[in-house]
């Protein structure tokens, strides 16, 4: 494994737990580094370039877009995030794992910038949500196996059912 270098790309539509499965990873193994992304909106309060975010303004992000420093871009309430090619291959010289964590689609641009790299490091999974991909590998219980543990239907009594005042 020496001198190799791995790139892995977690994939997925917003709000599917991207970010989450990676902390859970790079918690798991702090070995593994996280790219700063860079990105055309301002930053909020606490925010520190080049820790958070780079921050660039439209016309400096187009010029890294156009000169292929950009890895992978998407453009998100009105601002473009991206992941700096620098950032990466600096890693990657390094020998360093790398995470990116990209939407379903700039995975097919990360093959593209990096041909040398294994192709399965590219690959999304097949489902569509996280929640479908945990709700599939998920423990399933058995079905009971007697009548007795279903629970009965109950109802609510109606007027015809309930005693008249007397």
């Amino acid at each position: 494994m020496e001198n190799e270098k791995y790139l892995f790309v977690v994939s997925g539509a917003a709000g599917t737990g991207k970010d989450s499965v990676v902390k859970a990873l790079r918690e798991a193994h702090p070995e593994i580094e996280k790219t700063v992304s860079a990105t055309t909106r301002a930053p909020r309060p606490g925010e520190q370039e080049g820790v958070d975010y780079y921050y660039r303004t439209r016309e400096q992000f187009q010029h890294l877009i156009d000169t292929d420093q950009v890895v992978e871009h998407n453009f998100y309430n009105g601002n473009y995030y991206g992941t700096l090619r620098e950032e990466v291959d600096k890693r990657l010289e390094a020998g360093k794992l790398v995470v990116l964590v990209i939407d379903v689609h700039g995975a097919a641009n990360i093959r593209r910038m990096f041909p040398g790299l294994p192709p399965s490091s590219c690959c999304r999974p097949p489902w569509r949500s996280w929640n479908a991909a945990s709700g599939a590998a998920a423990p399933r219980r058995k079905p009971a196996s007697s009548s007795a543990s279903i629970p009965q239907r109950r109802s609510w009594p109606s007027r015809r059912s309930s005693p008249s005042p007397s």
